[in-house]
């Protein structure tokens, strides 16, 4: 979530940015509570174990997903970062 909130806030332009924010808050927190749904679902229908085992495989699965549907997510990389491996740095950086 943290990795997810600090990409969303550096690509997102100004003008967009609370709206933007603000709906990644709310998927960020009702997240939670379907990961909780889905954990007692099972749970009643199986076992605890079963349950965590489950809910682990499928947060597994859905980030194999994410990735493979979106390309571009997982080759994501900050200006700061491109900079490290380039060895370059911004001409605001060097000291006079």
């Amino acid at each position: 979530m943290v990795f997810r909130g600090a990409i969303v806030a550096a690509v997102t332009p100004d003008r967009l940015r609370g709206r933007v924010m603000a709906a990644d808050y709310v998927v960020g927190a009702g997240g939670g509570q379907l990961g909780n749904l889905e954990a007692g679902a099972v749970a009643a229908v199986t076992s605890p174990v079963i349950s965590a085992l489950v809910g682990g495989l499928a947060t597994v699965a859905a980030a194999l997903v994410i990735g493979l549907a979106l390309p571009a997510f997982t080759r994501y990389r900050s200006e700061p970062d491109a900079a490290a491996r380039t060895g370059h740095r911004p001409a605001s950086a060097v000291a006079h």
